[in-house]
């Protein structure tokens, strides 16, 4: 078992103590309040971020949302493990013998079958990450370094980080670092840190400040 980790305590209610012990970190979510405008301020609560800038560019077409987040995968039951019994995801869909011809013409590979799983946050999220296994045609492990151009990561939300960390460490999850405070920026005051899932695909896990926690 791993040594638990602990944020600094909070000092008593009323004490002027050290200003950078704030209040209970731990977000509350409101999955019912609108899209844009309301998440734009719970994850971007500084003023600096307060302004929208569109496009100059005229287009007879518009993005709709982001809809999901794709993975190649080297083993898809690990990934099912990874995903759905260690992160908690909900696993929405599989298949596991996907060969139509459009995906051929998609992919650009020849007959190729694939095997695919689906997942969600929760119940109340509108975007889905998928991880393909391509069960022929099969690529080599590329670098997956945050530092390498075309490299992604996927940041997901928690509400206490140190639990998140104290459980997965319990369970064998990779982290680059211990929970980090994250101190400039539009995400100041939050807690961040980085894992990797089993093809070393770089996953951050983001606890926002609490709501009007500022005073730095």
């Amino acid at each position: 078992m791993s040594s638990s980790l602990r944020l600094p305590a909070r000092p008593p209610e009323g004490s002027s103590g050290n200003r950078r012990h704030r209040p209970d970190r731990r977000p509350t979510f409101d999955s019912t309040g609108p899209i844009g405008a309301h998440w734009s301020r719970r994850l971007f609560p500084h003023s600096e971020y307060d302004v929208s800038i569109p496009s100059s560019q005229a287009r007879s077409w518009s993005l709709q949302d982001l809809h999901h987040l794709g993975l190649t995968v080297a083993d898809i039951d690990q990934s099912i493990h990874f995903y759905r019994d260690l992160l908690g995801m909900e696993l929405i869909g599989r298949r596991p013998e996907v060969r139509e011809d459009y995906v051929s013409r998609q992919t650009g590979y020849e007959n190729v079958e694939l095997n695919v799983a689906s997942f969600r946050v929760n119940p109340d999220s509108r975007q889905t990450m998928e991880v393909v296994q391509y069960m022929n045609h099969t690529g080599a492990a590329a670098s997956t370094a945050t530092n390498q151009p075309g490299n992604s990561h996927l940041c997901l939300l928690v509400d206490d980080l140190a639990a998140a960390v104290n459980d997965l460490k319990d369970r064998g999850v990779r982290f680059k670092s211990d929970p980090i405070e994250i101190t400039a920026g539009p995400n100041r005051g939050g807690l961040v840190i980085y894992l990797l899932d089993p093809d070393d695909y770089m996953l951050e896990l983001f606890q926002p400040a609490a709501a009007g926690e500022t005073d730095r």
